[in-house]
């Protein structure tokens, strides 16, 4: 059996040949083995193993689609591309430790409220295992070192050992002194961010599931809902399909998708919102369904209080052409649709926490540290708009060489420079993000000057509001620069600077689409590994 095997795999190689490509897919699949089974050895945990599998898995699939199955964009999109993109996301969503990922313990601790109000219970309650679990400083902790996962793996068990309910006021408030237990009530994330992660919590409490497999489960349902808005995201998008993939395996998507952060599912809603307007730009002579348009006003609708600064690609319905309507009534009805109910709707939902902003007076801001400081109002900056000039200027002339890693991932975790990337690596991975707005045999439209135009200022514009909200929420009126601005923030709607970008004037005569998927996939399972190193080298 052993001859015949290896007779096989010799006239296979003779058939058809042994390429740079399955060279290098050999290569990737020693380097994941021999790395996940190193770091296996020092910290003895099961996600690792899980992780690396995963990783083979990318790989021996990808390199099998490559040799012998048609490589159209429309089979990379409806079937490589799901399969990859959720692979990936599983991927990062065990290999990171509790804590590590940015804010993820306020987003678990809010997750958890939601999955307590799904079953019609106490919303500060807690079970006593999930609550000593979360105490644990050495698990929670936001370093991601190898003791970390050590830690992690030890106070694994599969089914829970106590689960007496206990009240965790922490749950829904926030501990702002010391003389205070409780704090102030926490502000919930809306349920449509947070309800798919609370019934994978709440899936787990109900089997009896222990409280680190319950962790990982909620992370597991918060990324498959991202995920699925991607993936119609993908499929619905007449333009760009290249760009929607690109964006969405690039390591910082994955790693915010990969956790509780209700910014996984606000970029999926993002990208999904984006794709449906380019559908009805995109259309040619056929007539917008209805379908078409309930669906992209109730995205609008549902996205539009989650992050009001995202508002900005609702703007995209002003290009949908009049002739994809039966009458011009029609279309001006679904514009106001589209740019009316989100804000009707996100006034109705946001008010109370709008009216600090509205009011022109200090919002105090969120941090406990800033309590009884004052932070930029929107009357001071309005009042005088020199200085407001140059605090936006100063903050992006000293900072705007950090957002473009920081968009892509070139520094995870709590911004971690003991495992940032190189700096060489962050901006390669920069360079595929805008190789994939090339046109290319696969995904060869463009948009129209004019449209590529406004893309841009939209862009520029989320970014300006998205400063202005943290000067105002974050930033003392004594800094000269704006603080807590992060690449990552500008992720939803990155797709409209690669339209924009987009020019008939370069094109590339060669399909894009699978080797972007491949490349991008096999570098999110190196950049893992390359976090592992240094967790256990720094």
């Amino acid at each position: 059996m052993g001859m015949r095997g290896a007779h096989e795999i010799k006239r296979f190689v003779t058939e058809k040949g042994f390429g740079k490509f399955d060279a290098l897919a050999l290569v990737l699949l020693v380097a994941f083995l021999v790395q996940g089974g190193t770091f296996y050895l020092y910290v003895h945990s099961a996600r690792i193993i899980v992780c690396t599998l995963l990783a083979v898995l990318v790989v021996i699939g990808l390199w099998a689609w490559r040799r012998v199955l048609p490589q159209t964009v429309d089979a990379v999109c409806r079937k490589v591309f799901p399969v990859v993109l959720i692979i990936c996301g599983v991927a990062f969503s065990l290999f990171f430790p509790p804590g590590s990922v940015p804010d993820g313990i306020y987003h678990f601790r809010t997750t958890y409220a939601y999955s307590n109000i799904l079953a019609f219970q106490d919303a500060d309650l807690m079970r006593a295992s999930d609550a000593e679990l979360i105490h644990d400083e050495k698990v929670v902790n936001k370093l991601i070192t190898a003791e970390h996962w050590r830690v992690t793996n030890d106070e694994l068990e599969v089914f829970s050992s106590d689960n007496s309910p206990v009240h965790e006021y922490w749950l829904t408030h926030s501990k702002l002194y010391d003389d205070d237990p409780v704090g102030v009530v926490t502000n919930l994330p809306l349920p449509q961010l947070k309800i798919p992660a609370a019934l994978g919590i709440m899936f787990a409490k109900l089997i009896g599931l222990g409280a680190v497999p319950m962790f990982f489960l909620g992370r597991l349902f918060n990324m498959l809902y991202a995920a699925i808005l991607i993936i119609l995201a993908v499929r619905l998008t007449p333009i760009g399909k290249n760009m929607f993939m690109a964006a969405s395996l690039m390591p910082m998507t994955l790693h915010i998708l990969g956790s509780y952060s209700y910014d996984g599912p606000i970029i999926g809603m993002a990208f999904l919102l984006t794709a449906l307007l380019l559908r009805a730009m995109r259309g040619g002579e056929e007539k917008v369904s209805k379908g078409l348009c309930i669906g992209t006003v109730a995205v609008a609708t549902i996205l539009a209080p989650c992050k009001v600064v995202y508002m900005t690609i609702n703007f995209l319905v002003l290009f949908v052409p009049a002739r994809r309507f039966n009458s011009r009534a029609s279309c001006v009805m679904f514009k106001l649709c589209v740019l009316g109910l989100p804000i009707l709707f996100m006034i109705a939902s946001r008010f109370a926490a709008l009216l600090p902003y509205l009011s022109g007076g200090s919002t105090g801001g969120k941090s406990p540290e800033y309590e009884g400081a004052e932070c930029y109002t929107l009357g001071g900056l309005l009042s005088d708009p020199r200085a407001t000039y140059l605090l936006f200027a100063n903050t992006l002339l000293v900072n705007t060489s950090n957002y473009l890693p920081e968009l892509v991932g070139g520094v995870p975790g709590w911004l971690e420079g003991r495992v940032a990337l190189p700096m060489w690596a962050s901006y390669f991975l920069v360079f595929l993000l805008f190789a994939s707005s090339v046109r290319a045999e696969d995904d060869d439209e463009c948009l129209p000057v004019s449209q590529r135009i406004v893309c841009v200022l939209l862009f520029v514009i989320t970014l300006l509001a998205t400063m202005l909200a943290l000067a105002i929420d974050w930033t003392l009126n004594t800094d000269t620069v704006i603080q807590g601005v992060q690449g990552r923030y500008l992720i939803p709607v990155i797709i409209l600077l690669l339209l924009a970008l987009r020019s008939k004037c370069i094109q590339v005569k060669a399909r894009l689409a699978m080797p972007l998927v491949m490349t991008l996939s096999g570098i999110s399972f190196m950049y893992l590994a390359y976090i592992a190193f240094r967790a256990l080298t720094g």
